[in-house]
């Protein structure tokens, strides 16, 4: 049916458009990590510039593993899950360093879209984690009570965004399959309503030439 070529069109068009927008995300942390300047007398600074550096790297590999995994149905419900995870971890490390604030963008990603997951556990996980690698860092580094308190608000209200858009794919769904019911129904019903017509006339048909075959001489 042609609506159901239009949904996996613009399926695979929201897919690219995603990993468009993952990749432009991603590029501006790594420029802001290796282009940023540190304040002078940063404690930790040596430790702090490894785990930015180490976070970036293993966001990146986890992306491309993402997008490639975007196309193989069978494998996303496995992997994703544990894709996000490490990126939500690892972000959530590197943003607790002195410049590494930009990192919160790739969390907030893995939060998003860890919320839109099939499974709610999922996405309570992907941010309790990115929670966790932020809180474990950032108390003993110092961060004010602002950083620790907006940092785990963003992951929520990440996973909350998340949350609706999977109830608004369910629903989508939902919606795709009654539409899909209702149009065998109706295909049902138009079949059911030709056959009787179909009898009737070959019934009469048939009865006409007996008359026919009766009436006639010889």
């Amino acid at each position: 049916m042609q609506w159901v070529v239009n949904v996996t069109a613009r399926a695979g068009l929201l897919r690219v458009a995603n990993i468009a927008a993952r990749t432009a995300v991603l590029a501006f942390v790594g420029l802001i990590t290796f282009t940023s300047s540190w304040p002078a007398h940063t404690p930790h600074r040596g430790a702090q510039v490894t785990l930015q550096v180490v976070a970036f790297t293993v966001s990146a590999v986890l992306m491309a593993a993402w997008a490639a995994v975007d196309f193989l149905p069978k494998l996303r419900p496995r992997c994703v899950p544990w894709i996000l995870g490490t990126i939500a971890l690892v972000s959530g490390a590197a943003a607790a360093t002195k410049t590494g604030g930009n990192f919160s963008g790739l969390a907030l990603i893995a939060a998003i879209s860890a919320g839109s997951a099939d499974s709610l556990v999922v996405g309570w996980v992907v941010a309790g984690l990115g929670v966790l690698g932020f809180e474990s860092l950032a108390l003993p580094w110092g961060t004010d009570i602002w950083g620790l308190i907006g940092y785990p608000g963003t992951l929520l209200a990440g996973l909350l965004l998340g949350l609706n858009r999977r109830d608004h794919r369910l629903r989508a769904e939902q919606s795709a399959v009654l539409l899909s019911k209702a149009d065998q129904l109706r295909e049902e019903r138009t079949r059911r309503r030709k056959r009787p017509w179909s009898d009737e006339a070959s019934t009469a048909l048939v009865t006409r030439l007996e008359r026919t075959w009766r009436i006639s001489p010889g």
